[in-house]
């Protein structure tokens, strides 16, 4: 079902960071024009390359499908993990304990924030600091979130680097470049995702899978937690939060939300082009940056609780 890592083409031309201003209205007719930008036409002409060695297959064949072909992604039996899968309450645990190792209460003074609760203010210190934390493939914990989120996907153990991360839409052979601007805060917010909505985030990878396409899946859903943290970071979700919710739990359902659109959306198009993606993933940031938006993310995935 995957295309070969050897197939893959990975340029900076390729990279999925929302950076187009190109409307939705106008995807149908960019597809279709000869007179595109360059770099537009790079990206097309090499997805092309890729998927006209792997066609798509139609709606009423993936839905025919019984068996999963020989070279699935996703093995027909799971393997066992070689190591202990991490759970998004015990990430969120460690990090708690590593970022306030005293506890909340002598943590937050001197620290400015507009919200009158201590709660608040002490929750919104862990995520930023948590966002700042890099990656490291050889701290335990670390490891453990990134092969847990894999394992999930995929059902198959993975080493610390190799092309297998390009399987679940890693650009590279190691998480760390795309980890940069979301720290550890991007993948236990991921982490928080597949553990509470595991049939959101296996509906979206199949859904891409069974078209036989590399979209960096990955990369879009760290695109909507740096989405989400920049909510976090403009203070648009004070008004979502009192003394009974969690902050965090508040910004990684509306991370989550995002998810619920970009798997709308992506079907809704019923195309897996590089581009479609990239129009959904720029128009949910521009969503994102409305403050009576964050309602919306929050209450519009209910259907996978």
């Amino acid at each position: 079902m995957k295309i070969p890592n050897s197939s893959r083409i990975h340029t900076e031309n390729e990279t999925i960071t929302s950076n187009s201003n190109i409307s939705f209205e106008k995807a149908d007719t960019l597809f279709n024009r000869n007179n595109i930008t360059n770099k537009t036409e790079q990206i097309r002409l090499k997805r092309n390359l890729l998927q006209s060695k792997y066609p798509i297959i139609s709606n009423e064949l993936i839905a025919q499908e019984n068996e999963q072909s020989e070279n699935s992604l996703i093995p027909h039996e799971p393997e066992t993990p070689v190591i202990p899968l991490i759970t998004f309450q015990e990430a969120y645990k460690h990090f708690k304990s590593v970022i306030f190792p005293n506890g909340y209460n002598n943590q937050s003074k001197g620290n400015c924030c507009s919200c009158s609760s201590e709660k608040t203010k002490n929750e919104k210190l862990f995520i930023k600091s948590l966002n700042k934390i890099k990656y490291n493939q050889n701290d335990e914990i670390h490891f453990r979130i990134l092969f847990s989120i894999y394992y999930f996907f995929t059902k198959k153990n993975c080493d610390k680097e190799g092309e297998h991360w390009q399987d679940i839409g890693f650009q590279s052979d190691t998480p760390s470049a795309d980890l940069i601007t979301v720290g550890m805060f991007g993948p236990l917010q991921i982490l928080y995702g597949i553990n509470k909505y595991p049939f959101l985030y296996q509906e979206i990878f199949e859904y891409l899978l069974q078209r036989k396409c590399d979209l960096y899946f990955m990369v879009n859903l760290l695109s909507m937690c740096k989405f989400s943290y920049n909510l976090i970071e403009r203070d648009l979700l004070d008004n979502l939060v009192n003394e009974t919710n969690d902050y965090f739990i508040i910004a990684n359902e509306i991370y989550v939300g995002m998810g619920y659109e970009y798997n709308t959306e992506i079907k809704n198009y019923g195309s897996s082009n590089i581009l479609t993606i990239e129009y959904i993933v720029k128009t949910i940031e521009n969503i994102s940056r409305m403050r009576t938006q964050a309602n919306y993310f929050l209450n519009n995935h209910q259907i996978y609780s």
